[in-house]
């Protein structure tokens, strides 16, 4: 041998010692994958079918009922991590407190009620009365469209649940009639053509005021300063800083306070703010009254008395701004001798309930001869000798 042929023999390895491995065939490559799958697969588990119903054959004695189905699988269980339990416990917290705030201020859980004289604009523009479209304020305010878009209510829910003593600080200026309320927007036109309850200058008169249940609180009549003017908005600096009559508890039995007033030397409309504070609660109520001083004895309540006489209102109080009357056919002397028409010889018409009434016509009722005053349809209780607004002797 000579030394090239070991030196090549040296070269090439050995079978045995060889760290080489041999390439795989593709058929042996196939099933290492087929393999791996079918781990794969048995490591999920497989959401178990519903068995087909056997199939029954015909001819075969049915008797013997079906093998039952095999139960459904049990339901995974949800563990809870100390996440889950925290957030639970944030909600039972959270009900908790919301519940009750829930029970408290669920709506009728406040007491309501409003000034029934004199009458507050919102008891005597209520729907369902005549004031509500006898006078042009009435319109005005149930015209308002708020942003809520609810109609203007009664007057007796103008409230704040948790004012306390801060009537100043919570009810901005132009806003007392309403306390701010939105369905109530309407009651804060400044207008001289609200309807209006007379009262005495310098006299005494009873206010009263009516809530839904004898709630205990402490009732309070403010009045508007000497000066003040109807036209312009409600402040609280237009209020007397003391008020002109208050009483403290329980209403009477038919949940009404009926507070003896002194009223001061005034002329002309004014407002009588109205502040009821519940004893048990920080909630208020409030009301605006517009009253017109006159001479004592004249003092009528506009829109209808629920207590006395629930099926005929009484008429307005006062003419609205602008209802004249011309002198000349003001005058006694001009009516006929047979209590006609004296440009006519026709007899004048008796009053009637449900008639429309122009200015200046002429009815009879009870043997005197009236005149209108203002544009208006009778209705029972608007008589001429009760409505001296809408009628006059002629």
């Amino acid at each position: 041998m000579d030394g090239r042929a070991r030196s090549a023999s040296s070269v090439q390895p050995s079978a045995r010692g060889s760290h080489r491995r041999a390439a795989k065939s593709p058929t042996e490559l196939t099933n290492d994958l087929t393999k791996l799958l079918g781990r794969a697969a048995g490591a999920v588990t497989a959401v178990p079918q519903q068995p087909t119903p056997p199939e029954i054959v015909p001819g075969r004695h049915h008797a013997d009922p079906p093998p039952p189905l095999p139960a459904p699988p049990e339901p995974t269980r949800f563990r809870f991590g100390r996440p889950q339990l925290l957030a639970a416990a944030g909600i039972v917290a959270a009900a908790t407190v919301a519940v009750p705030l829930l029970l408290i201020w669920a709506p009728g859980a406040e007491a309501t009620g409003t000034a029934i004289t004199p009458a507050s604009r919102g008891h005597a523009c209520r729907a369902g009365t005549p004031n509500r479209d006898l006078f042009q304020a009435c319109r005005a305010a149930a015209a308002i469209r708020t942003a809520t878009d609810e109609a203007l209510g009664d007057g007796t829910d103008v409230s704040i649940p948790d004012v306390g003593e801060r009537h100043r600080e919570v009810i901005p200026d132009t806003r007392l009639c309403s306390a701010g309320r939105e369905r109530y927007r309407g009651l804060d036109l400044a207008r001289d053509d609200w309807p209006t309850t007379v009262v005495p200058s310098e006299g005494t008169t009873t206010f009263e005021y009516r809530l839904d249940d004898r709630h205990s609180g402490r009732l309070r009549f403010f009045l508007t300063r000497a000066g003040y003017d109807p036209k312009q908005p409600l402040t609280w600096e237009d209020l007397e800083p003391k008020p002109i009559g208050q009483v403290t508890g329980k209403p009477g039995t038919d949940n009404a306070y009926r507070v003896r007033v002194r009223l001061p030397k005034r002329s002309g409309t004014h407002v009588v703010y109205t502040i009821w504070e519940r004893e048990d609660t920080d909630a208020a109520l409030y009301a605006c009254s517009d009253v017109r001083f006159g001479r004592a004895g004249e003092n009528r309540i506009p829109g209808d008395d629920d207590a006395a006489t629930p099926a005929a209102p009484a008429a307005p109080a006062v003419r609205p701004t602008g209802a004249t009357v011309s002198p000349s056919s003001a005058r006694p002397s001009d009516a006929a001798p047979n209590g006609g028409d004296p440009n006519t010889d026709e007899p004048t018409p008796a009053w009637e309930s449900g008639i429309a009434y122009d200015v200046d016509d002429l009815v009879e009722f009870d043997g005197v001869t009236y005149r209108c005053l203002q544009p208006h349809r009778s209705v029972p209780g608007w008589e001429p000798e009760s409505a001296p607004a809408l009628w006059e002797v002629a």
